[in-house]
């Protein structure tokens, strides 16, 4: 009897098979084929002398640990998807000069998103200051207070991104910087 399956079973599993690909075809008809990997900032944004640190996918658990929302509100707001990436200019063998991260988010529509960006508010120790740009539909800027650190926050249509930038050297952590990478970001989110 080796080998051997009830028919039922069986059909069961390819019938699981089907559920599980009609329903990733049907996310990325919604999704409109936005692929998040596509938005963030790559290396060859910027400047020389950044490495790679991480870059993953960002599930619905990261966003509400990031928003300081529930699961269930991300999942509410249409979370789609998401990618985030980090990079870091060292100085010397393990001192990091200067950090950068990008992320976005996608929604089911542009109303999840706002939701979503309406909760990614300035952290804690930050205050909102003027972005001075137009980014997006809407942009907040996150200064951190008394530090050289910077997030800045900006909602495309159904989109939402992050660029954060920081650390010890003032020409590269700014908010000028921080303004000019998402808006190179924000050109991908066309």
């Amino acid at each position: 009897m080796r080998g051997w399956r009830p028919k039922g079973l069986v059909a069961a599993g390819i019938g699981t098979a089907i559920f599980v690909l009609l329903l990733t075809w049907v996310a990325a008809a919604v999704a409109g084929n936005l692929d998040p990997q596509r938005m963030v900032l790559t290396l060859q944004d910027l400047p020389t002398g950044f490495r790679l640190s991480s870059s993953r996918h960002v599930s619905p658990k990261d966003v509400a640990n990031a928003r300081g929302a529930s699961v269930n509100q991300v999942t509410g707001w249409g979370f789609l998807g998401g990618y985030s990436t980090a990079y870091f200019e060292y100085l010397g063998a393990s001192k990091v000069a200067v950090g950068i991260g990008s992320g976005v988010t996608v929604y089911r529509t542009a109303t999840g998103a706002e939701a979503s960006l309406l909760k990614a508010s300035c952290p804690p120790d930050t205050h909102e200051v003027s972005v001075g740009a137009r980014i997006g539909d809407e942009a907040h800027l996150c200064a951190a207070t008394g530090a050289g650190a910077y997030l800045l926050s900006w909602r495309r249509g159904r989109i939402v991104a992050q660029v954060s930038i920081g650390g010890i050297s003032p020409l590269l952590a700014s908010p000028t910087a921080a303004i000019r990478l998402a808006l190179r970001q924000d050109k991908r989110m066309r």
